[in-house]
């Protein structure tokens, strides 16, 4: 099935009913992905099943993503195309997830792709763990030069809150779209915030990883393509406790010390990127920043080591 009206209009009582038959949704929002958006779709294409749904958001492209959606053939699969103008990827994600009918799903960037075989591993998995909220599985970081590394989800712990300090703070737990699979009526209750540009994925990633019943399988889920200067590089630079507030909202038993850290977190990550291209200035600002908000953090060895360093070269130069 195919739904393609040439602007998106407000949702009505269509689609709106739920079928049992249906056990995931795989939700793909686009924007202006001509040359990615056919991979993306035929990775899907090429494993589904009648349990599987597929959706794909065209949010508002300008470029040729709109023809190439029109010229793939879904054959007898359950796919809808839809378009909305463009409202950002957290949009076309909540539009998708509104507008699913399964009762977990998968979002899958559209420059990315699944790998051979996951879907099958996945519902084998629900299949025997209907309970689930949130699967994880590993997924492949494909670099522009071609190198592959493989990524693996990590392991989490029986305790929530330590389940967020490891994703939030120490980046023992890797999640990702494509590598994530959620109950819809879980995710419903904590939609993506719509009114940030990048990192809009963290508060919903932390919502899930807080669930009751989560789990995580050491197959490959997903291909994710990196690109130079993609989004996913780029860092939040603005509204910081904007930011922590939307994060931290739903996460009512989590502990102040964990909001204070991840906060100082956040600074120490742009710290990282000004670092690196040699933002010397502003990198000392945002370390000093994060040391007085979370010494605990600013003085972990990966930040430490930078910041002596830059104290080293100012030396140097004297």
């Amino acid at each position: 099935m195919f739904y393609w009206p040439p602007i998106m209009r407000k949702l009505s009582a269509e689609r709106q009913e739920h079928s049992g038959s249906v056990v995931l949704s795989v939700v793909i929002p686009a924007y202006n992905s001509q040359g990615d958006i056919e991979r993306a779709v035929r990775s899907v294409l090429g494993q589904m099943t009648e349990s599987v749904e597929l959706l794909v958001v065209d949010d508002g492209s300008t470029d040729r993503t709109p023809e190439e959606l029109a010229e793939l053939d879904a054959g007898v699969c359950s796919a809808v195309w839809l378009r909305q103008p463009n409202g950002g990827p957290a949009s076309a994600r909540n539009l998708g997830m509104r507008r699913s009918r399964g009762t977990w799903i998968l979002f899958l960037d559209a420059d990315d792709a699944l790998e051979a075989g996951a879907l099958a591993a996945i519902l084998r998995y629900l299949d025997k763990h209907p309970r689930l909220d949130l699967l994880l599985g590993d997924h492949l970081v494909i670099h522009p030069d071609g190198l592959e590394r493989r990524i693996a989800a990590g392991v989490l712990s029986a305790d929530p809150n330590r389940r967020l300090a490891d994703y939030l703070l120490y980046k023992r737990i890797s999640i990702c779209h494509g590598a994530a699979v959620f109950r819809r009526e879980r995710v419903l209750q904590r939609p993506y915030p719509e009114q940030f540009e990048v990192g809009e994925d963290i508060p919903v990633f932390a919502f899930m990883l807080a669930s009751p019943t989560v789990a995580s399988i050491p197959n490959i889920f997903a291909r994710i393509h990196r690109q130079a200067g993609s989004r996913r590089t780029k860092q939040v630079d603005r509204q910081h406790d904007a930011f922590l507030d939307e994060t931290f909202r739903e996460l009512i038993a989590a502990p102040a010390r964990l909001r204070s850290r991840f906060k100082a977190q956040r600074l120490l990550s742009e710290f990282r990127s000004c670092y690196r291209v040699g933002d010397r200035a502003r990198a000392l600002n945002l370390y000093s920043q994060a040391l007085a908000i979370s010494p605990a953090q600013a003085l972990r060895w990966t930040y430490l080591a930078k910041r002596l360093k830059l104290a080293s070269r100012a030396l140097g130069k004297v």
